[in-house]
């Protein structure tokens, strides 16, 4: 480190860049200094954390600020192509102040966007923005939710309107690049650091991107605009862009009703040998089967006389060399077949089973596929194994049971049933409940059928119905005892029952780590039960996981969306993740579906008492109406003592009400309880560090200014910091702090605390 602080050139480069926010400059100078800026892509770590300790992000942010207003585009493009090399993976050294000044800019930017002259520059500046704003944001979930509480997400849409509108009159290569950056930012957006993933699916912000006005619509546009240009640059940004934004059933239908699957499908025949398209677009075709409308789309979609089944197909063969494109094209073809058998007989006529045999193991590797898509994909191969011409679907065989069942005719219906059973794998995996009926409809038919029984018993195994598990149990135990499949599955019912005792006594004496061990390994012996996944449920928020509870959640809605203790859960994990006014919305929501659901009344009632005594609050705040606020934020804390995170900053909002109201003690003990909950609370520190220094308590008050500089380097902290050290110092020789007194102590007072000095010091002498 050493031998980079008196001449590495960046440093060098950031310390005259710091003389130059002091005394004006030729451009010319400053471009010259960057220049001289040396960070390659993989430069030396230590010298970026170096730069950044010096400030740098604050400094030319400073002279971003300072330059853009005067149009400036050269030089702010080049000042922000530097800072984005210093900050990458080094997203928390970008503070809400920075991001608001280039969020500023931006929105003049594209107010001003028109094409003439200056459009190449103003374009090369509102990509280095985007790329600044994308960098701030990965791994950065502070940054993600200051960004998304502005118009930014708003602005870019219109911008890529904008772009649509400019597409003719301009080279396609002035306005790519900027289009890249912009997708890359709004994918940043839709990132989740609590979860494992490549982009955040279930992210408020990838609904809000895509439900905000013209998204949606403008994609579509600008797909359509390139692909007819010729020119597929942008084309997987756009793609990967929408499979990160497409999170929900009614954007998919939305997209396929825009002419959106039309366009895809025929940008996947186009560019059918490219590998970067193909991958993308079937990332995105994936995520776009959350629709059955969307399905359909691709099913009935044909061009000279391909059919979409029969194109994804030919892509499957040509990529066959490719393990991650066939990943890709495994999924999309489990999803596709997903409840949709007549899709899947598709897929097999168009030959589909040869390919999917060869890589059908990548299925059972891709983290991102549902275990319903895995099984989609299963269903799709065995019926590879059984043509069509020699078996019907297992519907049908329902189909034609019931019917038989209807005329009296009892032993057909039984061998309808039986064969419908026979072929149930796929229904077992996905419609565990609806296969039980079917099977508990035949066992009425013939009790004596071992293989219906055994059918009913995996279902309850798979349903977590432990009851009727052990009433099946009863039944195969008169009729065939020794079978060698009954005792598989009751060795699992017998681990699956003595599993969930043990969790209802760890429950009991509220040991909920070992609780939520022990209901995880229930749910894996009973995947489909939703007792037991609510249970789970119940556990994460005890452990106050929320953000795994939210995942949890928004998983099973797909398969239970009118569970009302979902839908409770869902606006619990809102609520504990500091959202509000969304849970609220939300619980208003599920009241009007379920009113007499008691636990979202007193849930509702709490979330909306707390959202108004922490907005009277923050408006009395800003009225400087300070003993108002500060009853308005003590009702907010009575609210719910158990919401760290809401708390932690009513603590810290109280006590700036009590430290402009000059009750400094209070106040403190206001920040201690901020901390204690949130130990990295930057405001919270700061606050505790200035009532250290009201207090004359100045070698606390250093060393909080000091914690408050390695949360946060920037250089108004420093200047604190500094600021304390001062006056621990002064106040080192200040005699009336030596004496114990105040400055307006009287004479008498002094002469006292200086005779009790003097007698402490100097005995012999008095």
């Amino acid at each position: 480190m050493i031998k980079y602080e008196n001449g590495h050139p960046s440093v060098l480069a950031i310390k005259r860049l710091q003389t130059f926010l002091e005394v004006d400059h030729e451009t010319s100078q400053l471009l010259e200094t960057l220049q001289s800026i040396q960070l390659p892509r993989n430069s030396d770590f230590a010298v970026r954390k170096l730069l950044i300790d010096m400030n740098a992000v604050d400094i030319l942010i400073d002279l971003f600020d300072r330059y853009s207003p005067v149009g400036d585009y050269c030089l702010c493009t080049s000042l922000l192509s530097v800072l984005s090399r210093i900050v990458k993976g080094r997203s928390e050294s970008v503070g809400e102040k920075h991001i608001q000044k280039l969020i500023n800019s931006l929105s003049k930017l594209i107010d001003e966007l028109e094409a003439n002259a200056s459009t190449d520059l103003k374009f090369s500046l509102i990509a280095a923005i985007y790329s600044v704003l994308h960098l701030s944001c990965t791994k950065n979930e502070r940054n993600r939710t200051s960004i998304s509480q502005t118009q930014t997400v708003t602005q870019t849409i219109n911008f890529f309107v904008r772009i649509v509108e400019l597409f003719d009159n301009l080279p396609f290569n002035t306005f790519y690049p900027t289009l890249k950056e912009g997708c890359g930012f709004l994918r940043s957006l839709t990132l989740d650091d609590d979860l494992d993933v490549e982009f955040g699916l279930g992210s408020e912000n990838a609904r809000t991107i895509a439900k905000s006005d013209s998204c949606l619509e403008v994609f579509v546009k600008l797909i359509s605009k390139i692909l007819n240009s010729s020119n597929v640059c942008g084309i997987s940004d756009l793609f990967q862009t929408l499979s990160a934004i497409i999170t929900r059933e009614e954007l998919c239908t939305k997209f396929a009703s825009l002419n959106g699957i039309d366009i895809l499908m025929q940008t996947v025949y186009s560019n059918i040998k490219s590998t970067v398209i193909i991958s993308s677009s079937m990332v995105l075709l994936q995520a776009l089967c959350g629709s059955d409308a969307c399905k359909l789309s691709v099913s009935n979609w044909s061009i000279h006389n391909i059919s979409g089944p029969q194109l994804i197909v030919d892509i499957f063969e040509d990529h066959i060399k490719s393990p991650v494109v066939t990943k890709y094209i495994s999924g999309v073809i489990a999803a596709l077949t997903l409840r949709q058998p007549d899709i899947a007989k598709s897929f097999v006529t168009s030959g589909a089973s040869n390919y999917l045999i060869k890589r059908s193991s990548f299925i059972y590797l891709i983290p991102q596929l549902s275990e319903p898509h895995r099984a989609g994909l299963t269903n799709a191969l065995m019926d590879v194994e059984s043509p069509e011409s020699e078996q019907l679907s297992v519907e049908e065989y329902k189909n034609q049971g019931n019917s038989c069942y209807k005329q009296g005719m009892y032993n057909e219906a039984i061998a309808w049933y039986t064969k419908g059973i026979d072929i149930d794998t796929y229904l077992m995996i996905n419609k565990p409940l609806d296969a039980y009926k079917d099977a508990s409809r035949s066992i009425s038919l013939d009790s004596q059928n071992v293989k219906s029984i055994l059918r009913g018993l995996k279902c309850c195994l798979i349903l977590g119905d432990l009851n009727e598990a052990k009433r099946l149990c009863c039944m195969v135990r008169q009729l065939e005892p020794t079978n060698t499949e009954f005792s598989s599955l009751l060795q699992k019912i017998e681990l699956l029952s003595e599993t969930h005792r043990s969790y209802e006594d760890k429950l009991s004496t509220s040991d909920f780590r070992h609780a939520l061990h022990l209901i995880t390994k229930c749910i894996e012996l009973a995947p489909a039960s939703l007792s037991f996944n609510l249970q789970r449920l119940s556990i994460l928020i005890q452990l106050k996981r929320f953000t795994e509870a939210k995942s949890l959640v928004e998983n099973l809605l797909h398969s239970h969306s009118s569970s009302v203790d979902l839908l409770f859960y869902r606006g619990l994990c809102l609520y504990y993740l500091d959202h509000l006014d969304k849970a609220t919305i939300h619980f208003q929501h599920v009241l009007r579906l379920h009113p007499d659901h008691i636990e979202t009344q007193k849930a509702y009632k709490r979330a909306k008492n707390l959202l108004k005594f922490k907005e009277e609050g923050n408006t009395f705040i800003h009225d400087h109406k300070y003993s108002q606020a500060l009853e308005a934020y003590t009702k907010a804390l009575e609210v719910d003592p158990s919401h760290d995170m809401i708390n932690a900053k009513l603590y810290c909002n109280r006590a700036c009400a009590l430290f402009y109201l000059d009750r400094f003690e209070e106040a403190l003990n206001d920040c201690d309880n901020a901390i204690s909950l949130e130990p990295n609370y930057l405001k919270a520190r700061i606050r505790r560090a200035k009532c250290y220094s009201s207090l004359e308590e100045y070698e606390k008050a250093v060393e909080e200014w000091t914690a408050v500089v390695k949360l946060d380097g920037s250089r108004e902290n420093k200047k604190s910091l500094q600021a304390a050290k001062s006056a621990l110092s002064v106040s080192q020789r200040d005699y009336y702090k030596i004496l114990g007194l105040k400055k307006n102590a009287s004479s008498d007072d002094i002469k006292q605390a200086y005779r009790k000095s003097a007698l402490l010091y100097h005995p012999v002498a008095f």
